[in-house]
This record gives structure tokens, sequence and C-alpha cells, in this order.
């Protein structure tokens, strides 16, 4: 009996969250063709030094954007990064800053207030996996490290969103969006991510409060938020968007 091909996609197809995927960019979402809505404007991307984050910070550089901001812990990391942007015309601000103290987050927005005018797109990318929590059990990793992953994809988040709309408030006249990067893992029950996957679900329901926080002070305003269509019809300066990641 001969073996069964395998699937190369059989993992990746089981965690999709649309009937599509792509392996390269679709035209509408090609960088290349997007400079009329990047270009001009200052973007600040956590966790942008390698992976996901390194994808994000090119897209935007090729697009046009005129700034990126890419605070990150490790220096080196960021400034070889920053070396990579694709477009002469974009001026890349590679700052360290640990996101999950607020001192330097403090410190980040202080020094973008005297770069840029307006921060139009803030990506919320940052994320951890701790090591010695990693295929752990409950009462078996060690406490700080299991809260670790908290203080990254909650606190680190909650940080950084709140010192953005402080120093930048949007308003009708500059809107701003904010982009979440959250996993599939946040909806994952498994014996040995706990610290992982309930940091990715406290996530979400922070950005999802995010909503509501904006929404009553300031009706006029919008949120979009491919989850809740409600918001569309609600609220108009700042746009929240959940984007999903396997």
């Amino acid at each position: 009996m001969s073996e069964q091909p395998i699937d190369p996609d059989q993992y990746f197809k089981a965690n999709l969250f649309t009937g599509t995927y792509y392996r390269g960019f679709y035209p509408a979402g090609d960088p290349k063709h997007l400079h009329s809505s990047a270009a001009g404007k200052s973007v600040l991307i956590t966790g942008g030094s390698c992976s996901i984050g390194k994808g994000i910070f090119l897209s935007f550089t090729t697009a046009g954007g005129t700034t990126t901001v890419i605070p990150g812990r490790t220096q080196s990391l960021l400034e070889a990064i920053s070396s990579e942007s694709i477009s002469p015309k974009t001026e890349v601000l590679p700052v360290a800053c640990d996101i999950t103290d607020e001192s330097f987050v403090i410190s980040l927005f202080a020094q973008l207030k005297a770069r840029v005018k307006r921060l139009v797109v803030v990506v919320r990318n940052a994320g951890i996996w701790t090591p010695g929590t990693q295929f752990r059990k409950i009462g078996k990793a060690e406490t700080k490290y299991w809260w670790n992953d908290f203080e990254a994809h909650v606190k680190g988040t909650y940080l950084i969103i709140h010192h953005f709309l402080t120093s930048f408030p949007p308003n009708l006249t500059f809107p701003s969006t904010i982009i979440s990067i959250t996993g599939s893992c946040a909806f994952v029950t498994a014996t040995k991510v706990s610290s992982y996957s309930i940091s990715k679900l406290s996530l979400i329901r922070l950005i999802e409060c995010l909503t509501t926080n904006i929404h009553p002070s300031a009706p006029s305003l919008r949120i979009r938020d491919r989850e809740n269509e409600y918001y569309d019809r609600c609220v108009q300066a700042v746009c929240v968007r959940y984007v999903g990641t396997c």
C-alpha cells in the first residue's frame, strides 16, 4: 500500500480564520500599492525588530510611511532592522524601551512628541513566550516567569495605548488607527501554555474594552473593529482593529 501524500498546509489550514489564505501579498494588501495611504504618516510598531513585527515594519516603509518608530529592549537589534528600511524617504527611529516599564514608555512618547507632529498608526505587536513557562504546567512553572506573559501582553499594551491617547489625542481632523496583533492560541485550552493563552485572551478583552471606553466620551468619533460592526456607526477618530495570526 502506497503512502498517502501529506498536505504541507494541514496545520495552517486548521487554524484559518478565513476560507482563503495567501503565501505572499495579495493585490489589496501589497504595500507597493499603498503609497497613497501611508505617505506622510508616522507609525509606531512595538515588537518590530523581528518575526511578524519585522514584516510589518518593512511593509510600512515600503508603503512610504514618513516616520516609523520601533521601540524594543535590544538596541542592537533595533539598529540592525533600521538599516533594512526599503524607502529612503522613511525616517526610522529605533528607541530602546521596555514597554512593561511605564518610565520607559513615558520617555518614548516624550521623544516622539519632540520629533513628530502626529502619530497616526500604532501597531501593538510585541509579544513574549517566557522561558521557564514553556510547556510547563501550572504548579510547575515559577510564578515570576508565568506572570511575565501578562506583563508584556496586557500591561505593556495598556501602557502603550494609554500614553498614545494622552500624548497624541485623536480627533476628527487627525484620526488615528490602533492595530492589535493577537493569535489563535488565545482560544486554546491546553495544559502547558496557560500563561501565554490566558494573557493573549486578556489582550483581546482589553482591546474590546478600549472601544467602549472611548465611545461614551466621544460619541461623534469612530472606532472600527471587524468583529463588531456596531462601532462603525458610532465612533470616528480612533480605528481599532483585531488582526488574528496563527
